[in-house]
């Protein structure tokens, strides 16, 4: 089933965010429950700040997007699209939405605060430990199965992630390692044998399957694709492709310093 222009697609699921495991709260001030800290990075749509609340201590991650007047629709559209479906994510190794703040100009999404490293910083840091090979590999193997599972439970849920990617994906400092697939700000719904048609590119290039790039249908199968491509990097450390003049897909892989800077 073709389901048309991903603008129509993206409205669709705004208008989807009815009902959901979390609550909006409209009356309260995000900044009257936690205290933010410095900025931890920036989403597609939205800035991500450390928070702590201010009774129990816990820390978390705040997305704060803007919505007001001077927003575009797109934006709103995807900021409403991003809570809706991170509300039905409950999953080990997915981002856990905690809560939501909205007031006229800014929606506040409450996020799991992750102690870890963005993929490609993991390699580097796993690299200098000096465990032995089959130590080494034995974690790997244990992060591309919480992968995998991420995945699945996402696509389970009717929903095609499009940006699968080294910094949309963290590890923990800690062990046992915990895999967390962060950033759902180009996530729509979608289910199994639906496909969106002539969409823009959305996500990195290096990690979309080839059917997107081109603005061809496509439809959670191209996540699996980037999935791949993910476990090639994390195994070899080398990225699977490299860009050429005549095509994306030019065999002769890079290694992963050339490519950290891109990524």
């Amino acid at each position: 089933m073709q389901v048309g222009n991903l603008d129509d697609v993206c409205a669709a699921a705004a208008l989807r965010a009815g009902p959901t495991s979390v609550r909006v709260d409209h009356d309260t001030a995000v900044k009257d429950v936690y205290t933010f800290g410095g900025q931890l990075g920036a989403g597609m749509q939205g800035v991500v700040f450390e928070g702590t609340h201010k009774v129990t201590g816990e820390r978390v991650a705040i997305k704060s997007t803007h919505i007001g007047p001077f927003a575009g629709a797109g934006t709103r559209a995807a900021a409403y699209t991003e809570l809706e479906t991170l509300s039905h994510m409950h999953h080990p190794n997915v981002l856990r939405l905690m809560g939501a703040y909205q007031c006229p100009t800014e929606l506040n999404l409450v996020l799991t605060h992750i102690d870890g490293y963005m993929l490609i910083r993991y390699l580097v840091e796993v690299e200098k430990e000096g465990h032995s090979p089959v130590e080494e590999a034995k974690e790997k193997h244990m992060l591309l199965k919480q992968l995998v599972d991420a995945v699945g439970h996402i696509h389970a849920n009717g929903v095609v992630y499009r940006d699968l990617q080294p910094k949309n994906i963290m590890v923990s400092r800690s062990r046992p390692r915990v895999l967390t697939v962060i950033d759902f700000g180009r996530a729509i719904h979608l289910d199994r044998s639906d496909r969106i048609d002539k969409a823009r590119p959305m996500g990195t290039s290096l990690f979309q399957a080839p059917e997107v790039e081109k603005r061809a249908a496509y439809g959670q199968q191209a996540d699996m694709w980037a999935v791949g491509v993910v476990m090639y990097l994390l195994i070899s450390g080398k990225m699977a492709f490299a860009h050429s003049v005549s095509g994306l897909y030019k065999a002769g892989p890079g290694t992963l310093a050339a490519q950290s800077d891109s990524i």
